[in-house]
């Protein structure tokens, strides 16, 4: 050919980088609006992306971050978090789209604009990762398969609900420029400025990146060897390191050190162990489109799909004989290292830097990420290949596909992947028309035939993954846009009618929440709640509360009204209850309001509800619940060292008979009564004649029976009974009931009676004493007390260094009290106080951030000293 056609069939497969950039965003945008539009999917039909972590957890962050923008809420801290925690994991929310989307977005749009932002935020992926691309292969139209399979990579559909994700996939490519420009003695601020977004939206994607690092660092030094001098090039590297995690250390250090109280306390054994997840043609099977069902998702496995012709590009590359050697051990071993991650345990572990309980290859981007740079490096050679070559690369996939079917996995589909296969065949007849002499197919018209199979391919990949998820059992009980909308209409006009009637301090909750098993409404609706995901609260916060009775497990710990008795809920301040249930038979709660609403829930106002700063007796301070799981003697000294008082609100019930009925035994039992028309099974009734009138709640101190979360730390009402009344219960099991197991069990059930009249009396006693609160923010906490000899100044909120009490404008310790809350002496006499949250970390952080801010002036100001060699070409 000569060398003008040459050129000219060069010159038409390249375009400017302003358009490629355009194209690189405009193309995943189409593929995923057709995605949308045919799934059903707002803003074109009735379907949400708010399913899993962005129903529970994040919409409500989102939503909530207005109030904090206004100031209503503050970032430190916050009352809409379970007994109310630190809140500074939302300062990650100022640097996330989503949550500047939803300040413009009014109620009416929370959907749509959820949906939009995770359209807009995944053809993101593709820009920046054009931007790589393009200093890696200027112009180069091909450019274009590469961004699109990097914007629509299995990770980018099968996670793009879970949106805290999405800094990873977004800044890698450009971490990885800025890392290229450290090694050519350029600035490294693009690099630094990376690293630092995803450690202050995320700590753990900045986590990843950190590692990904220091592994792409490694890896282009082994590369380069000989071509830079490496001394030199670490001294650029490690300053501007340093700098990008230390420039969002105010964001990350303090979420980081609330995390280690919480779930990032937690440690498994297995996660530092050579176990395996799962075998190595699971994994493989996952390259195929469509592999990622529901379970999968849940379970965590590596989203590793990025299209067919990557997959096979990246085959080819070891194949090739002409690609250099130590390119492919440098590739070869980065790949070995990401798959070893995927398969034993401690890998997984250190690239995750913690345990995780779910999502365990939250880093599989990187993988794909890395699987597409070596297929966009090998394409060039796609079109010159030797057929035999070609050929080969061909048996050994038809090899390796047999071989993943010799497993039947429920992810994997015949269909999808003979339309995998479908697809590679006409990109390969491509090719082999392309290279045929004088054959009309130039450069331009491949690449156009590559993607739009490219993009039919990633197309299927979602369409089939998304519809995997909204049909099978994870998604049911999924609203629709329209059911979401009513929900929160009705939940919203109950929390305003409260708030307009009522604009003091006070706790809300509901029993229809509205987020379901997590529990995140007063996020959501802006009020103080109990009921919140407990991811960064204390342990010991945690398994306090598992002493009066609030369950533990992580089924039902946010849901504030299990285990929650009248005298709990007054204890903890709960003033108003939003319910379907008679509240008022069960304990005793006013009817408040109903608005001429229909009567499918009420408001319910709580009479002992106290206030969040109460004056207490000092017995408080002596009172042991340490020695007692008993939930009824824990409530009993509370209220009683509260209030000076002896008489117990709770009395235990001790002449109770139990039975045991299991399924294959023909036992004479009321079933109609016991438990309707379906037969339980296995279980054990119990029997007794109320002794007192009011309600009655039971108390499962043992591990055995189901229904009751960890068995020992939850309680039940079973119900409002009149003196003399007959109490018939049962408890179920899952295997079959022995007389050992009923002798076991009996010692740990009891059953409580509370006695409202005690319940009124005491919290009257509280309420009427001097004091007052003032709530300034969240953060911030003042009011007047005046004091008797002895009494103590309480607080209703979970015990955290970062809280530090003023009294007379001397600062005053807070003790840990109940094992959950605080409390601090008081001198006889009236006294200003004030309670203020720092979050712990803060300072420091804000410290880091400066220094880093410093680094980066000085590295810009005074240029490391050059590094003075010549760029060898290494292949």
């Amino acid at each position: 050919m000569s060398k003008k056609k040459t050129d000219k069939k060069e010159n038409m497969a390249n375009l400017s980088k302003t358009k490629l950039l355009l194209f690189s965003f405009l193309l995943p945008l189409f593929i995923m609006l057709v995605a949308f539009a045919t799934l059903g999917i707002t803003p074109f039909g009735e379907r949400t992306m708010l399913y899993g972590d962005a129903s529970s957890y994040y919409i409500n962050e989102f939503v909530n971050f207005r109030s904090q923008i206004s100031g209503e809420r503050g970032f430190l801290y916050s009352f809409s978090k379970s007994l109310g925690g630190n809140n500074i994991n939302t300062l990650g929310r100022l640097l996330s789209p989503f949550s500047w989307a939803m300040l413009l977005a009014g109620w009416n749009h929370i959907e749509e604009t959820f949906a939009i932002c995770i359209i807009l935020v995944s053809a993101l992926y593709g820009v920046t990762m054009m931007l790589l691309l393009c200093e890696l292969y200027p112009d180069r139209f091909s450019n274009l398969l590469f961004s699109t399979s990097y914007a629509l990579m299995g990770f980018a559909v099968v996670y793009n609900y879970n949106v805290v994700f999405f800094s990873g996939p977004l800044m890698l490519p450009l971490m990885v420029l800025g890392l290229k420009r450290i090694f050519e003695k350029k600035s490294g601020l693009l690099y630094a400025v990376s690293i630092a977004f995803c450690l202050g939206s995320n700590f753990q994607i900045g986590y990843i990146l950190c590692v990904s690092s220091l592994l792409f660092f490694i890896a282009t030094a082994v590369l380069r060897y000989g071509a830079y001098p490496l001394k030199k090039t670490i001294v650029h590297y490690v300053p501007y390191s340093l700098a990008g995690g230390f420039l969002s250390a105010a964001f990350w250090l303090p979420n980081l050190l609330s995390l280690r109280e919480g779930r990032g306390s937690q440690v498994n054994a297995a996660d530092y162990t050579f176990e395996n997840y799962d075998s190595l043609l699971s994994m493989s099977a996952r390259f195929f489109s469509g592999a990622a069902s529901p379970q999968q998702i849940i379970d965590g496995y590596p989203a590793v799909f990025c299209g067919i012709l990557c997959l096979f590009l990246v085959v080819l590359f070891f194949f090739d004989k002409k690609t250099a050697a130590r390119k492919k051990t440098v590739a070869g071993a980065l790949l070995l290292v990401f798959g070893l991650s995927f398969y034993i345990h401690i890998f997984s572990t250190l690239f995750q830097g913690s345990h995780t309980n779910w999502f365990n290859f939250r880093h599989s981007f990187v993988f794909t990420f890395l699987l597409i740079l070596i297929a966009a490096s090998e394409f060039e050679r796609l079109t010159e290949m030797k057929k035999k070559t070609l050929r080969n690369v061909l048996l050994f996939f038809g090899a390796a596909t047999l071989l993943i079917f010799t497993e039947k996995y429920e992810f994997l589909s015949m269909g999808n992947v003979v339309l995998d296969f479908a697809f590679l065949a006409v990109i390969l007849g491509g090719v082999y028309y392309h290279r045929k002499k004088d054959s009309r197919m130039n450069d331009r018209a491949l690449i156009y035939l590559l993607l739009m199979c490219t993009g039919l391919q990633l197309y299927v990949n979602y369409y089939v993954s998304m519809e995997s998820i909204f049909t099978k059992d994870w998604a049911d009980g999924l609203e629709t846009v329209s059911q979401f909308n009513e929900s929160v209409a009705r939940k919203k006009t109950y929390v305003d009618l409260v708030k307009t009637s009522d604009d003091g301090f006070y706790r809300m909750e509901d029993t229809f929440s509205k987020s379901g098993a997590s529990g995140n409404d007063g996020l959501l609706f802006d009020y103080n709640g109990l009921g919140h995901t407990r991811h960064d609260e204390a342990t010991y916060i945690v398994m306090g509360e598992s002493k009066y009775g609030i369950s533990t497990s992580a089924e039902m710990q946010n849901w504030y009204d299990r285990g929650m008795s009248a005298s709990m809920e007054s204890l903890l301040g709960l003033k108003y209850v939003i319910s379907t249930d008679d509240l008022n038979s069960e304990k005793g709660y006013i009817p408040y309001m109903d608005g001429g609403i229909p009567a499918e829930g009420l408001v319910y106002k709580n009479p002992n509800a106290l206030p969040v700063a109460v004056l207490s007796d000092g017995g408080i301070k002596r009172q042991n619940i340490s020695d007692t799981h008993d939930v009824f003697v824990v409530q009993n000294r509370m209220w009683q060292g509260l209030t000076g008082e002896e008489v117990p609100i709770f009395t235990e019930e001790e002449d109770v008979t139990f039975k045991t009925h299991n399924s294959f035994e023909s036992v004479e039992v009321n079933m109609a009564e016991a438990a309707g028309e379906n037969d339980p099974g296995n279980y054990i009734s119990y029997e007794f004649t109320a002794k007192r009138s009011g309600p009655i709640y039971l108390y499962n101190l043992s591990s055995f029976a189901e229904n009751f979360g960890t068995g020992e730390d939850v309680l039940k009402y079973i119900g409002t009974y009149e003196k003399g009344d007959r109490v018939y219960g049962l408890i179920g099991y899952s295997d079959t009931v022995t007389e050992q197991t009923l002798l076991d069990l009996i010692p740990n059930i009891r059953f409580g009676y509370e006695d409202r009249d005690v319940l009124n009396i005491y919290a009257g006693i509280l309420q009427s004493r001097d004091i007052s609160l003032e709530r300034v923010t969240d953060a911030h906490l003042r009011g007047t007390v005046t004091a008797q000899e002895g009494q103590r100044l309480f607080f209703t909120i979970p015990y955290n260094t970062g809280w530090t009490l003023w009294i007379d404008g001397q600062k005053a310790p807070l003790e840990l009290t109940g094992e959950i809350f605080m409390s601090a002496a008081l001198t006889p006499g009236e006294h200003t106080y004030e309670l203020k949250y720092r979050s712990p970390g803060l300072t420091a952080g804000i410290a880091l951030s400066v220094l880093a801010i410093f680094l980066l002036a000085l590295l810009g100001l005074v240029r490391l000293h050059p590094i003075g060699y010549k760029v060898k070409q290494t292949g």
